[in-house]
């Protein structure tokens, strides 16, 4: 595993993060989290903690959940507080309406779902964007604790690629390997 998020966070360049009690939470992170406006408990759980960077943060945050109308626009919501890429929070938040509806995890999803760790970022993101959420990341956060850290895709059906900062060739090659293993594409002979 890479960067831990809480990391990310304590670096500065993750605007938001949540938090967990348990042992490496309350051993490693505490103590430094705990300084930062935060709300707790976090979705009615009181070992569950949203950290933001500044106060400014929490209340946009906070606004923007109370005019959420449902799961969805609030799945949005903590997906962009958290720094993660729009395309992906958008379509994460749909297959969750999507796996509500149809009582189990969308088959559309497991054909594209992959996710992304990078630098305390974790989060899923999909085959048909995969590329230019990624350049938005390594766009976005070009912070110098975060540029030396590795890329990691994953899911259930292939082992964890490592990619290096801005190594689009490798990310594309990448790709092209889940896509042609999930026969997303056709394979050149």
């Amino acid at each position: 595993m890479g960067k831990r998020y809480e990391q990310a966070f304590l670096d500065g360049y993750k605007p938001v993060t949540l938090g967990w009690k348990g042992k490496l939470f309350n051993e490693i992170y505490y103590e430094q989290l705990i300084q930062y406006p935060y709300i707790n408990p976090y979705e009615g759980n009181p070992n569950g903690y949203i950290f933001f960077q500044n106060g400014q943060l929490k209340e946009m945050y906070l606004e923007r959940m109370n005019v959420a109308k449902n799961e969805y626009e609030k799945h949005i919501v903590l997906g962009e507080m958290l720094g993660f890429p729009v395309k992906s929070v958008k379509k994460y938040a749909e297959m969750r309406v999507l796996e509500d509806e149809l009582g189990e995890y969308p088959e559309i999803e497991r054909k594209q779902a992959v996710g992304v760790e990078w630098a305390g970022f974790f989060f899923t993101t999909y085959l048909d964007f995969i590329e230019n959420e990624i350049k938005w990341l390594w766009e976005t956060y070009q912070h110098p604790k975060a540029v030396n850290n590795l890329l990691c895709l994953w899911s259930k059906d292939i082992d964890a690629m490592e990619i290096k900062y801005g190594d689009y060739v490798a990310l594309d090659k990448a790709v092209r390997f889940i896509k042609e293993k999930r026969n997303l594409v056709p394979i050149n002979i």
